[in-house]
């Protein structure tokens, strides 16, 4: 973990063969540590594809929609969604222009 004037920061690198979900226990450690430190936000890393629609189910998730900071949590996972369908540019080119 590396502190900043105002925030922290850390990082994982999961494996898919753990004994345990390291990953939600190092959050759930990241989360209770901001608060200690009297942090109101945690950046806990970009949100793109299914493997990070976790973060939707956190207590007080919000997510940067581009333009503003939002709730919408099923916009959000649907984006996730969508991100892991894309196979190829022209689709990401379509999904980019679509928003």
């Amino acid at each position: 973990m590396h502190a900043y004037t105002g925030g922290l920061e850390s990082q994982y690198n999961a494996y898919k063969d753990q004994p345990v979900n390291l990953g939600r226990i190092m959050i759930d450690h990241e989360i209770a540590l901001a608060k200690t430190v009297g942090l109101s936000h945690l950046y806990i890393g970009s949100g793109y594809e299914q493997s990070s629609s976790y973060k939707a189910h956190l207590p007080g998730f919000e997510w940067w929609t581009g333009s503003e900071w939002s709730t919408d949590r099923k916009t959000y996972l649907n984006l996730c969604q969508r991100d892991s369908n894309i196979s190829n540019l022209a689709e990401l080119a379509q999904a980019y222009n679509n928003g």
